[in-house]
């Protein structure tokens, strides 16, 4: 609305697992985004932070998937193994 104080907030989000790639090899891949976002009221706040959630989500997912096909093509340990499979 016209007349709204619009504030500027730095938004920090990041995604981070471990894979257990092989015996005693881990794989970490971690995503993180800094945004500044604009907004005039909390809920206006709230919606730019859920819509950074998304992103970060799909492009975390889409660089796992990246990551996992390089290692794979090079014929790296590309799979993921769980502590119990011993």
């Amino acid at each position: 609305m016209p007349g709204e104080e619009k504030r500027v907030s730095k938004i920090v989000k990041s995604i981070s697992r471990k894979y257990n790639v092989a015996k005693y090899e881990n794989l970490v891949i971690n995503v993180s985004y800094e945004e500044e976002v604009e907004w005039t009221d909390l809920k206006d706040r709230q919606a730019k932070s859920k819509n950074l959630t998304k992103l970060l989500t799909m492009d975390f997912e889409q660089t796992k998937k990246d990551v996992f096909e390089e290692l794979k093509e090079h014929n790296k340990p590309a799979h993921i193994e769980s502590a119990l499979d011993d």
